[in-house]
Parts: structure tokens; C-alpha cells; sequence
């Protein structure tokens, strides 16, 4: 379970906060800094609390001011104040388990990380079974477990695998999964 100290300048939001996680289930708010996991602090007033160092724990805020310069701050997730209990809860289960969190909306603002077109898409398409074996690549698979949970022959599952190689134009079985997983074949 993981821990979570809530800040607030006001005892009303902090309430409110410590409310909205308890509800999650998974998570559990202490009373004290140095036995949290994660720190939830809300920035109304701009300032990070005086009695806790937060670059000793993850720290998710909540801030209207510019999230990308708080990350650059060591900030763990940065989020509006206004984000509801579901973004709230997935930022502090992420800052946890140490990634970075920021709000699609600043994301999308960025421009720099804009979507481009795929890399790798395969110039001719696989076909279901082929990417059904693709799948199973990914899972580790030899071509007789391949075989055997398709209920097809050895030789035929050694025949759709060489097709996967070709048609995404990969040098091995890794590469056509990491070409798989990129082009959204494989989803994890």
C-alpha cells in the first residue's frame, strides 16, 4: 500500500485531498513526511512547505503555475489544481513507482513531443495469423510452443515467422517484436 503525506495551506482542501485518496483503496495517508512514500503537496500559495524536504520523496503538486519548469525543479508529477480524483490517484501511484507525471493538456502544449507518423510500420501489412504469431514472439515463444498453441505444424509456424521477419523488415525475432510494439501490434 502506498503511503502518501498530504500538504495544503488550507486544512478544508487538505481534508478534501486525503479524502479523495482514502477513497482509492490502494492508498494510505500518514501523518508525517518521513513515513510517506509519495508527497501531495497543493500549491495555492507557490511555496513548497517549510518543514518537509520534498526532494527526499517523490512529490506529486498540485499548481497553476508552469509545469515544466517544476519537473525541471525535481518535482516528480505536476498537475492542475483542478484535476479530479482519478488523475489525482494514478499521479501519486506513478510518482511511487519513480516516473515522471504531467497532464496531457501541458503535454499536448509542448510541441516538441507532437506525434509523428510510425516508425518501422511495415510496408506490407501481416496478415491476423501473422500477427497473432507476432504476439506470441513477443511472449517468448519458441516455434514449436508457437506451433503447438496454434495447433499448426512446426513448419508452418517457421514459415509465418519468416514472413514476419520479411515483411517488417527485421533482422530478428526481438527486432520484430520491438517493430511490433512501436507500430501498436503488440500492446503491453
Amino acid at each position: 500500500m502506498t503511503r502518501v503525506w498530504v500538504a495544503a495551506s488550507s486544512p478544508i482542501v487538505r481534508a478534501g485531498l486525503t479524502a479523495i485518496l482514502l477513497a482509492q483503496g490502494a492508498l494510505e495517508c500518514v501523518e508525517r513526511p518521513a513515513e510517506a512514500d509519495v508527497l501531495l503537496i497543493d500549491l495555492a500559495e507557490g511555496d513548497t512547505p517549510k518543514e518537509v524536504d520534498w526532494r527526499a520523496h517523490p512529490t506529486v503538486v498540485l499548481s497553476d503555475g508552469t509545469p515544466v519548469e517544476m519537473l525541471r525543479m525535481g518535482y516528480a508529477a505536476v498537475l492542475p489544481r483542478d484535476s479530479g480524483p482519478t488523475e489525482l490517484t494514478a499521479a501519486v501511484i506513478a510518482a511511487a513507482a519513480g516516473l515522471i507525471v504531467i497532464d496531457r493538456a501541458t503535454f499536448s502544449s509542448l510541441g516538441a513531443f507532437e506525434r509523428g507518423p510510425l516508425v518501422g510500420k511495415p510496408a506490407q501489412p501481416l496478415t491476423p495469423r501473422e500477427i497473432e504469431v507476432l504476439r506470441l514472439l513477443a511472449d517468448g515463444l519458441a516455434n514449436k510452443e508457437i506451433a503447438g498453441r496454434l495447433n499448426i505444424s512446426d513448419h508452418t509456424a517457421k514459415f509465418h515467422v519468416a514472413a514476419i521477419l520479411e515483411k517488417l523488415n527485421a533482422a530478428s525475432r526481438a527486432e520484430a517484436v520491438a517493430i511490433g510494439m512501436r507500430t501498436g501490434m503488440i500492446l503491453l
